[in-house]
């Protein structure tokens, strides 16, 4: 498990992450592309750089954060799943987990403007959110790729009626059976204070809802997801950069504020030092959930050890009648059996962040008596 996966390779994920590696961590630093730099023909008011195309900036940035040591993935995140301990980041050719995640993606909505008059009434840009409300009905789903198959398998368990539009473009996935798909450009979406229908070329489509997959997960769209409180487009975040949920930061242009590349580079360098406050407060926790363990670990032991020195006292007493080791045995293993099961229970390794420590007290807790009993066994 990672400490921190910075999603967005631009000016304030590649700041933080230079940071984060100078604190003592090692970053991971996730991104499809340059995102809004790219575009930038001639940057002339950034301090320090003279007549620097927005492209050769951000491949500057990121050759810098590679001499640093710090891994770049050339990737696109679909989905970030709150485990609550941790978080899951699942990208279309890899999973990572970590305990804290920066989301620096720059700042796009993938906003389909033909749909902006039906926003809230009809059209959304998250299933995971809204996809409840349209159970059972007609749904449209507007996308080409990875991103849309990924609300399509969270819209399908809701609706068996869904339409997936292309809008024109080539589909670069496979539906599964049962889903319609229309390939044309859309003209019109169509309603009385609602969403009624679809429009394109040649087809009208009546529909109770639909949703825009465009393109890739945007800061916007994986906000919407985990639950991140947003003010208009923007991400809100506190004075340390976090936003509501503990353990997701975020910076840059995708919080508002001044778009440019100077705001961003300050922004991942403040956010940056908060994580790794939050980080060395998280270990901190380590020994403490270790003494947890040990404490439930240890009565079980004890018992055992106490119930095998009873066992031996008797033993070399020859206190035994017909039946006592049958008894005396029968006492200690399937009461300690019944508690093993009991605390497996109790100690879940896929909630903790320290997994190879759970599994351990786990398994232990599962063969002490089986341990016992064979010490008992050899005895008699």
């Amino acid at each position: 498990m990672k400490d921190i996966v910075i999603i967005g390779y631009g000016p304030s994920g590649i700041s933080a992450g230079i940071y984060l590696k100078r604190y003592g961590f090692d970053p991971i630093i996730i991104g499809k592309d340059n995102g809004a730099l790219e575009d930038a023909h001639m940057i002339e008011n950034l301090y320090g750089s003279e007549n620097m195309s927005g492209h050769d900036l951000a491949v500057y940035g990121q050759n810098q954060a590679k001499k640093f040591g710090i891994e770049l993935i050339t990737d696109e995140v679909i989905n970030i799943e709150n485990m609550y301990e941790y978080f899951k980041i699942e990208c279309k050719n890899h999973v990572l987990e970590a305990k804290a995640i920066l989301l620096a993606l720059g700042k796009s909505r993938n906003k389909f403007h033909l749909a902006s008059k039906y926003e809230g009434i009809g059209v959304s840009y998250c299933a995971t959110c809204d996809g409840f409300f349209y159970r059972k009905k007609r749904i449209g789903l507007i996308g080409n790729g990875v991103f849309m198959a990924h609300e399509l398998d969270v819209l399908s368990k809701i609706s068996s009626d869904i339409t997936v539009f292309t809008n024109g473009e080539k589909l670069e996935v496979e539906l599964p059976d049962g889903i319609k798909l229309n390939e044309e450009k859309i003209v019109e979406f169509y309603g009385d204070g609602h969403l009624e229908g679809i429009k394109t070329k040649t087809i009208d489509t009546k529909l109770d809802g639909c949703f825009i997959a465009l393109g890739s997960q945007s800061g916007f769209s994986l906000a919407s997801h985990l639950g991140i409180e947003l003010k208009n487009t923007d991400i809100v975040v506190d004075e340390n950069f976090m936003t509501n949920i503990d353990g997701i930061f975020a910076s840059g242009d995708v919080i508002g504020g001044l778009l440019q590349v100077s705001k961003a580079i300050s922004d991942g360098a403040i956010a940056a030092t908060s994580i790794s406050k939050y980080l060395k407060g998280k270990k901190e926790w380590f020994f403490m959930e270790i003494y947890q363990y040990i404490f439930i670990l240890l009565p079980i032991w004890f018992i055992i050890i106490g119930v095998i020195a009873l066992n031996l006292y008797v033993h070399k007493k020859g206190w035994y009648l017909k039946g006592t080791k049958r008894l005396l045995y029968s006492l200690f293993f399937i009461p300690s059996l019944l508690l093993a099961i009991v605390l497996l229970f109790i100690v879940n390794p896929e909630a903790s962040p320290y997994k190879e420590v759970a599994l351990i007290v786990k398994i232990s807790e599962l063969i002490a008596p089986f341990v016992a009993s064979g010490v008992m066994m050899i005895i008699y």
